[in-house]
């Protein structure tokens, strides 16, 4: 009797020391501060002064040194702004030559050069700052689009053919290293869509697209931490009946995370949130890099449907609407 006595007790304990993490993991997110953006300018088309053509579908962006690079999918280019989103230059057109795309996705800035992937090329190609050609990477990336150029001249990619998370490449092709635990329970699609990104250090960010997981690992593969973006299930996949059966829950994250971005030692998370009245409305993130902790929330007054790609600037976020083909600069005190 004693020892079932003992046992029911600690069974109590565990449920409780359960329970309060839980509450304070809702807790963490709800009472995150939260900082309304202001539109400052944006473009909802732009006009090629040589082809007389607009851009059709953006696919990536990225944000380096005060300029922003994008990438159209179905002309075969990359687009560069100033910080105000004035154009600067226009590189790039379709085919399979040197130089040239077929379905030009994710972009990445360092060590001064531009790195460009094309989702249908499967490959990587190298440009100087000013869009000249370089080279063609052996590194290829996957069907996802998503990849990250480190400052080490390594890439990160997904890997879930070979049951891995990701995978770091050299320029040559070569295989580094493979690592990361895929989600349990989860098709090898679910977990090899993921978005990546990798700070000045070499630490390396990633998000799954349908699900909100956040996980950093070092550059030599050794897992930091990981942070479940959502607040007590899993709202994602199944959100409304969360939120009617939970009403003291506002809002919930829905569909898939829509980019990733690191600047200045933070990590940006764009996502859509749905409030219980169906509203959408896009919300980015801020995530601190070193501890994993969501440390802000920011948030747009105007209702999107779809989910965007981001770029972080100087106290600003930079949206690209895959669907409306709108990029919007937003900033915030």
């Amino acid at each position: 009797m004693k020892n079932k006595l003992v046992l029911w007790a600690l069974i109590i304990l565990i449920g409780s020391i359960v329970t309060a993490l839980l509450l304070l993991n809702r807790r963490n997110y709800k009472e995150a501060p939260r900082v309304k953006l202001k539109t400052f300018v944006e473009i909802d088309s732009l006009r090629d002064l040589d082809s007389n053509k607009y851009f059709k579908r953006i696919n990536g962006i990225t944000a380096s040194n005060n300029k922003l690079y994008v990438s159209d999918s179905d002309v075969g280019r990359v687009i560069v702004f100033d910080s105000n989103l004035k154009l600067l230059k226009i590189f790039g057109k379709n085919g399979q030559g040197p130089g040239e795309f077929i379905f030009p996705c994710c972009i990445n800035v360092t060590n001064d050069k531009i790195f460009v992937g094309d989702a249908a090329r499967q490959d990587i190609q190298a440009f100087d700052l000013t869009g000249n050609y370089l080279s063609k990477i052996t590194a290829k990336i996957s069907a996802n689009f998503q990849y990250s150029a480190n400052t080490y001249n390594q890439f990160i990619l997904s890997d879930a053919a070979n049951n891995n998370l990701i995978k770091i490449e050299d320029i040559n092709g070569n295989i580094i290293k493979q690592f990361g635990a895929l989600i349990s329970g989860e098709s090898k699609n679910r977990n090899s869509a993921i978005h990546i990104v990798s700070d000045e250090e070499g630490n390396i960010y990633t998000c799954f697209y349908e699900l909100p997981v956040m996980r950093k690992y070092s550059k030599e593969g050794v897992f930091i931490w990981e942070k479940d973006l959502r607040t007590l299930e899993n709202i994602n996949r199944n959100y409304e009946s969360i939120l009617e059966s939970r009403k003291e829950q506002p809002y919930a994250i829905r569909g898939m995370i829509g980019g990733l971005a690191y600047n200045n030692g933070c990590v940006y998370v764009s996502a859509l949130e749905t409030e219980r009245n169906n509203k959408n409305r896009k919300i980015i993130i801020n995530v601190n890099s070193k501890s994993g902790e969501i440390t802000s929330i920011y948030w747009h007054e105007n209702e999107m449907l779809m989910y965007n790609f981001v770029a972080a600037g100087d106290k600003c976020f930079y949206y690209a609407d895959l669907w409306n083909n709108k990029i919007t600069k937003a900033i915030y005190e």
